[in-house]
């Protein structure tokens, strides 16, 4: 459920707002499939995708999102200040309007960074930003349940992504690099 239906949930109701109020860039959404055993999916988008590498302004994912976190009680970020430090500002201006509670680790292992989707654009030096809650007691076990999602936590994560994209699509200089990765 939190690994990670309710990430795909968000990304479906973020796409449903952008669709009802185009912004000014282009935006993408996209639901991966292969990230447990080796980022597959967001390897080819990036690597052999539709759209070239330094076209990509920045990359939103979401990831555990809707279980409390015993040792945070709000939404956990990452990946803010690896590629461009300008992703810290459009995090917190976007949220002067979400108005949820911001959890910034930058400190993040690289062994728990490096395990989602979002790293195959990190890598590709793509601006990657992670909205989560973070892990949880039941990860990867049969008892991630609908019953135990917080659904505040999902709400809060989708008014934040969908004003973190309206913050990206107004931004005049590209944030990425573009770089392919190997293979």
């Amino acid at each position: 459920a939190v690994d990670n239906a309710t990430g795909c949930s968000i990304v479906l109701e973020v796409a449903q707002a952008v669709a009802s109020k185009p912004l000014p860039r282009p935006v993408v959404f996209i639901l991966f499939a292969a990230e447990e055993v080796g980022h597959y999916g967001s390897l080819h988008f990036v690597n052999e995708g539709p759209l070239c590498p330094d076209r990509i302004m920045g990359h939103i994912n979401i990831d555990h999102a809707g279980r409390d976190n015993p040792m945070f009680d709000d939404i956990l970020v990452a990946g803010l200040k690896r590629i461009d430090p300008r992703l810290d500002r459009i995090v917190r201006l976007a949220n002067t309007r979400a108005k949820t509670v911001l959890h910034f680790d930058e400190n993040m292992p690289e062994n728990n960074y490096s395990g989602s989707d979002h790293y195959s654009f990190d890598q590709a030096g793509i601006p990657s930003i992670v909205y989560g809650t973070g892990l949880f007691e039941d990860y990867h076990t049969p008892n991630d349940d609908y019953e135990k999602v917080e659904f505040k936590y999902t709400f809060d994560i989708a008014k934040l992504t969908y004003e973190t994209l309206v913050e990206l699509g107004n931004i005049k200089q590209p944030l990425s690099s573009g770089k392919v990765l190997d293979k």
